[in-house]
């Protein structure tokens, strides 16, 4: 009996990533620069004020599963569905994959979480 082995082909990124041996604030400032440029993809002059990549994936998680016990304990919706996207995409994503910005558009501020692996605002709340 003869075994096979099956090699996948190498993907290549499709967009540029930082390399693992950066340190840690070049690449925090890196992803934070990809943040603002999808966000001013899809609105016309957004201020960033803030932009923080996520990479202490098990802090971000505990904090969004209380959240998401919050809000179906108040049957709030909104937050139920802001902290389910978040939690699925803080558990798919790389490390710095997703981003927490505080965003100033027009006169409102919020709070809007990037998936900069997909380029979309997938989550926003506003302040």
């Amino acid at each position: 009996m003869s075994s096979v082995i099956l090699e996948l082909p190498a993907t290549a990124p499709s967009r540029r990533q930082d390399p693992p041996h950066l340190p840690l604030a070049r690449r925090r400032r890196n992803l934070a620069k990809v943040a603002m440029s999808i966000l001013a993809e899809h609105w016309r002059a957004p201020q960033v004020e803030r932009a923080m990549a996520v990479f202490d994936a098990p802090g971000f998680a505990s904090r969004w599963w209380q959240r998401q016990a919050e809000a179906l304990m108040h049957s709030d919706l909104d937050a139920l569905a802001r902290a389910t996207t978040l939690l699925e995409a803080v558990d798919r994503l790389r490390p710095g994959g997703l981003v927490e910005c505080r965003v100033l558009l027009g006169e409102e501020r919020w709070d809007i979480w990037v998936d900069t692996e997909r380029r979309l605002p997938i989550a926003a709340r506003r302040r």
